[in-house]
């Protein structure tokens, strides 16, 4: 049921473009050196660590649901809701403060930054020419338009595609989870549903919020997923590994080994990860 990736080499390392996490407006706090509850009395992420990030992703996507539950105040992913392919989760829009990234000067050109973790991540569209695609750049746009290849996966299994280079293009229309039915010409995706990247006005003058799909809701009934949130949790994805330095405490754990067969193929158990398990 599960296809997985296996990034332990950490963030900074699964990128081949600058961050510019030092070129961020307004960093999140960070989880040490606090001298208090307010933002001038805290230290700023611009920087990242490595981490252990394990994905799973359902070769065969969850089922489509023609009535998707809008994320809000009752069900809101709480990490990641897809995995770019530079290697980095996904997160939504929506910060922990309930802003947007954009509204809160929280997010680098390459809609990213590091949380209190230091783990770097994306929110939104990681394009511009120094990020992870251009604009109509090969192999992620086919005659000019973005579905020469998936720029990532959605954690309910469907494919994630770059930005339509103009919006006369996008037909059919993004639904509210920001994507769309059609059909696609490439050796990776099989399935008719995908989605897109973005681009909307802001709430302010000047301003843009370049969302990546999925962005308000998963099409993918994720009820149906074994697994798929982190045990305790409210509505964590199951990916991260890092402060444990391994899979073997995940509730997953053994859906992971049969992915290999084998666990000496699949992770390192110990302190060879490291320095993954820095939080110590």
């Amino acid at each position: 049921m599960w296809t997985h990736g296996l990034y332990k080499s950490g963030t900074t390392a699964c990128t081949n473009y600058k961050t510019h996490l030092t070129d961020v407006p307004r960093p999140p706090g960070v989880a040490y050196k606090q001298n208090g509850n307010d933002y001038q009395d805290q230290c700023v992420g611009r920087s990242a660590k490595p981490q252990l990030q394990v994905f799973k992703i359902p070769l065969t996507p969850a089922a489509w649901m023609e009535d998707p539950p809008l994320w809000g105040d009752d069900f809101f992913p709480a990490s990641t809701v897809g995995m770019i392919l530079d290697g980095l989760p996904l997160y939504p829009a929506i910060d922990n403060s309930y802003l947007t990234v954009w509204d809160a000067c929280e997010s680098s050109m390459c809609n990213a930054h590091v949380g209190m973790g230091f783990d770097l991540h994306h929110h939104g569209n990681p394009m511009a020419e120094t990020c992870f695609y251009q604009n109509g750049s090969s192999p992620w746009y086919d005659d000019g338009e973005p579905h020469g290849m998936p720029i990532g996966m959605s954690s309910d299994g469907y494919m994630i595609y770059g930005q339509y280079q103009s919006h006369t293009q996008l037909l059919p229309a993004l639904d509210d989870c920001g994507g769309h039915n059609h059909t696609v010409s490439n050796e990776w995706d099989s399935q008719e549903y995908h989605y897109h990247a973005y681009t909307n006005k802001g709430t302010q003058d000047d301003m843009y919020y370049f969302f990546q799909g999925p962005s308000g809701c998963w099409r993918g009934d994720v009820s149906e997923l074994e697994n798929f949130y982190e045990e305790g949790t409210d509505y964590k994805v199951n990916y991260d590994s890092s402060k444990d330095c391994g899979i073997t405490k995940r509730n997953d754990y053994q859906q992971l080994r049969l992915c290999s067969g084998s666990e000496d193929g699949m992770f390192y158990p110990g302190t060879e990860t490291q320095p993954c398990n820095w939080f110590d």
